[in-house]
């Protein structure tokens, strides 16, 4: 089935729709081993979960070269396990801060800039965005005394996505006030409140908050989670507003499963694949044959398994990763929209555009926060290698397919840019030094396509700078 259409700055894209403080070591080396002190770690990442084990009991898992089940394709990168390596652990005992982690500076490590310069260029990139022009830059709008909302300029209306990654930026750069206002007007318009779909982020609304749809988007609602989660991390649960209760419902959301319930969209299947332990992009029945690539974001899943020491969590965390090494291109590293849930990929589904134009970056923030395999290596620098001459033109493609042809002009070189030069925290082609720099050189977008791509900027900055961060 073909998912209902949505509009990305233009683009087509398919889609149904009080912390303890630690010590944070900020290096410019990266390091693809980082000690683990959790218990619950040390049993869950023995081994990767299988199918029949997922399904039976959360907590089993047993060895297994391939941890989910589908047929690989002929154009996969590496086994499940990784090129040359074994899969990478995740997870935690749901304490705070259970992992050590190095946070690269690649600003400062390839570009010999300064801390405070980088805080200066993120904190300027974030007071326009969020309180520049508000006819030409600012996306973020505030209403009454305690919410706000983030402004689709192109669309004319509010979307999720732009909820969840504004929260995941304003949560990193400490900017609680704006965080929790955008949170009340999520909590209060967007969030489902009863029937089926309760505790699910629709996609889109009007400004008021009043005229929604039933469309809800897989990768806005695990973004939103995983930012409440930091938030929780970050400023703690003890005040207005309980970031830690808000996070597990989110989730546990996620889990929940009421297949068969009939809402206007259709039947509901839920949002994660039961059988191979996967993401949905869309928890319709409809549409429960596909997923998405960019709904494979294993870094999310890992850290609710590390805050809320859920096994589900982990085990999806797990076999996401997995997923992704079988659908990637062994050439280019590009990664299809919605490939099938066997990890085929359907006629005319073939093609990378702006539905995975953040899955760069969701698998470098994965290498950050968890342990990079020797996939993760390999899959950034096959994506900075292929496109290291479009971006010496300064001239991606809006499409391409997975063998690397290009289609039409992109206009929003950002919103690929960007998550693209993410992908150097991990990637050791020298390939990655070109992409940073041009990180550092880039504007944020002005005008109507200023939301989609300039969060996936801000968020990749963060990411670049060492300030992409688990509280």
């Amino acid at each position: 089935m073909s998912l209902p259409s949505q509009q990305r700055d233009g683009q087509s894209t398919h889609r149904v729709m009080a912390p303890r403080p630690r010590a944070i070591t900020v290096s410019n080396e990266f390091s693809s081993t980082r000690p683990r002190r959790s218990s619950y770690l040390a049993t869950l990442s023995q081994c990767i979960f299988s199918c029949a084990a997922c399904v039976s009991a959360w907590t089993s898992c047993s060895s297994t070269d391939d941890p989910i089940g589908f047929n690989y394709p002929a154009n996969a990168g590496a086994s499940a396990s990784g090129v040359g390596g074994a899969a990478p652990e995740i997870g935690g005992s749901g304490g705070a801060n259970d992992i050590e982690r190095t946070y690269p500076n690649l600003f400062a490590e390839l570009l010999g800039k300064t801390e405070n310069e980088v805080t200066a260029k993120l904190e300027a990139d974030f007071n326009q965005l969020f309180h520049g022009d508000a006819a030409t830059e600012s996306i973020y709008v505030n209403v009454g005394t305690d919410q706000a909302y983030v402004w689709d300029p192109r669309q004319m209306d509010i979307r999720s996505d732009g909820f969840a990654n504004a929260l995941l930026v304003a949560v990193e750069l400490d900017h609680r006030e704006e965080f929790d206002r955008l949170w009340r007007f999520a909590d209060a318009h967007i969030v489902l409140r009863t029937g089926p779909l309760r505790d699910y982020l629709r996609s889109r609304c009007d400004v008021s908050g009043d005229t929604c749809d039933e469309t809800v988007t897989a990768e806005s609602h695990f973004a939103a989670t995983s930012a409440l989660w930091l938030a929780h991390g970050r400023w703690g649960s003890t005040g207005a507003l309980s970031y830690r209760d808000e996070a597990q419902r989110l989730m546990a959301a996620v889990f929940r499963s009421e297949a068969g319930a009939t809402t206007t969209l259709g039947t509901l299947s839920g949002f994660v694949d039961s059988t191979r332990t996967l993401p949905l992009a869309s928890p319709y029945a409809s549409a429960s044959a596909q997923t998405s690539s960019a709904a494979m974001t294993a870094g999310y899943f890992g850290l609710w398994a590390e805050k809320s020491g859920d096994a589900r969590a982990l085990a999806l965390a797990q076999h996401a990763r997995a997923y992704l090494i079988g659908v990637s291109n062994a050439e280019t590293g590009l990664m299809p929209d919605h490939p099938s849930l066997d990890g085929t990929v359907p006629a005319g589904e073939d093609v990378f555009s702006a539905n995975s134009y953040p899955v760069p970056l969701a698998i470098a923030l994965d290498a950050v926060w968890f342990t990079a395999s020797d996939w993760h290596v390999a899959e950034t620098n096959r994506l900075l290698d292929f496109f290291q001459a479009p971006l010496a033109a300064k001239s991606f493609a809006a499409t391409y397919a997975l063998s690397g042809e290009p289609g039409m002009p992109l206009g929003d070189l950002l919103s690929l840019q960007a998550p693209l030069s993410a992908c150097a925290v991990a990637a050791t082609t020298g390939a990655r030094s070109d992409f940073v720099q041009a990180a550092w050189d880039a504007k944020l977008n002005t005008g109507t396509s200023r939301k989609f791509g300039n969060l996936l900027f801000l968020l990749s900055s963060l990411l670049l700078g060492g300030r992409l961060r688990v509280y």
